[in-house]
């Protein structure tokens, strides 16, 4: 009996294939057109039919951190597809009403925005130990985790942080989101973003127009006047008024 040639996918297969082919342009495309529903309020109506419940909002910032998540264990699963992956969750970084999910939001939803910027901290601290131990080359040797990290830093987490950083700034969230574990975890992020632009290697020469962006935005997103730690003491959203040096450092 002939064969076509071609080989049947693997249901496992073919439901990477529907999510990235078809469920991520639906995600992208209703999302951009409907982000301002997302972002309105009943004091502060900005689109034309309507506003989102808090409901809402709270399950786009769930998808958002789910997506997230998936992209940062599984970023190689969609190939030529991460791009599209990467687009998605831009859109749905410009979407989330973080002031109202903090405010009213669940524990859950919460506790996921904060691991979101814990994870991203580890990654960029994880990246910046393996260029400084010299781990990051362009041989075939170079080991699978390394180039892992390597990769999801540059094709996803960058452009991610960068539009949420973005997007906090432009509605001023950061008064509401980067406060306590967060605000933490987005020093630990811009000392290392500090530390990967004063580097000396291939990978920090590519990246530098990338890594200046993000850190420029996470400094306009911050609620704290961090290039003068002295005058800490005179602002209440301070993670150095709100946490002691033992509990900043877990």
């Amino acid at each position: 009996m002939a064969t076509s040639g071609k080989t049947d996918k693997s249901p496992h297969e073919q439901e990477i294939k529907f999510f990235a082919k078809v469920l991520l342009p639906l995600i992208d495309q209703y999302f951009k057109n409907h982000s301002l529903y997302f972002l309105s309020s009943p004091s502060k109506n900005l689109s034309s039919s309507g506003y989102a419940s808090n409901k809402e909002k709270e399950m786009v910032t769930s998808l958002f951190c789910k997506l997230a998540a998936l992209v940062r264990h599984r970023i190689s699963l969609f190939g030529s597809d991460s791009a599209t992956m990467v687009s998605c969750l831009h859109i749905l970084a410009h979407t989330l009403d973080t002031r109202t999910v903090m405010k009213s939001g669940s524990e859950l939803v919460k506790a996921g925005l904060r691991t979101f910027f814990e994870n991203a901290a580890e990654d960029l601290e994880k990246t910046l130990e393996n260029l400084k131990l010299g781990k990051f080359t362009h041989s075939r040797s170079q080991m699978k985790g390394v180039s892992q990290n390597i990769n999801y830093t540059t094709v996803a987490l960058l452009p991610i942080l960068t539009a949420l950083f973005q997007h906090i700034t432009q509605h001023h969230f950061g008064v509401d989101l980067l406060l306590d574990d967060v605000q933490a975890s987005c020093y630990r992020i811009l000392t290392s973003l500090y530390s990967l632009g004063t580097g000396k290697n291939i990978y920090v020469e590519r990246q530098l127009p990338a890594l200046g962006e993000c850190l420029a935005t996470l400094a306009g997103a911050m609620p704290v006047a961090f290039l003068e730690p002295h005058l800490n003491i005179h602002n209440p959203c301070s993670v150095f008024n709100t946490k002691t040096p033992r509990e900043r450092a877990s």
